[in-house]
């Protein structure tokens, strides 16, 4: 019953990047569903996560959920914010955010994986995994997209792309443990699946 409160929660983080399903505008969103149409769900609780949207990848270790970010560290605003025409215009905790669902009532961030790992300019983590029995979390960094996530433009020599390993002995904050870029068999870098361009 635990495991499926807490799929719960993490299935509703997801649901808050799509726009405006936390405030439960029922406009079909671009790239998105229809808020408020699932069947066959209970909301057990939630954490509107700072309002930051683009919410993704979310990534699961004991009672605790890393939620990485389709958009970047950069200071653009998107078309639909409320802040447009504002100078900078920071996107809201870039980083990976760190979840404590173990009451599932109230889940509560409890942590940030900031710069130089996540949330840094033009650079996206919106790929996790956890090795549970390693006691790992492995993030996939890439440049986004300036057209769909407000990342400014560039290539994957101005935003290069890379996994980052983290050590989760202490959850809440995993420790960096090291990087590698994927390489073809000719020796190039590889971007892997998701890379923006």
């Amino acid at each position: 019953m635990k495991r499926h409160s807490l799929i719960v929660v993490a299935l509703y983080v997801a649901v808050l990047a799509i726009p405006g399903a936390a405030s439960g505008d029922t406009t079909v969103a671009p790239g998105g569903g229809t808020p408020g149409t699932s069947s066959n769900f209970q909301l057990v609780g939630h954490d509107p996560l700072f309002d930051r949207g683009m919410n993704a990848a979310l990534a699961v270790f004991d009672h605790y959920v890393y939620v990485g970010n389709r958009s970047d560290g950069s200071d653009a605003c998107g078309p639909n914010d409320p802040r447009a025409g504002v100078t900078p215009c920071p996107h809201p905790h870039p980083g990976i955010l760190i979840v404590d669902a173990a009451n599932p009532a109230s889940p509560a961030v409890v942590g940030e994986i900031g710069p130089p790992f996540a949330g840094q300019v033009g650079i996206t983590t919106r790929e996790l995994r956890v090795w549970p029995e390693r006691k790992l979390l492995i993030v996939m960094t890439f440049r986004c997209s300036s057209v769909i996530h407000v990342c400014p433009p560039g290539n994957d020599t101005t935003f290069p792309f890379d996994l980052k390993f983290f050590d989760l002995a202490d959850p809440v904050h995993p420790r960096f443990i090291s990087s590698c870029v994927p390489t073809s068999r000719a020796g190039r870098g590889r971007a892997g699946s998701g890379g923006a361009r």
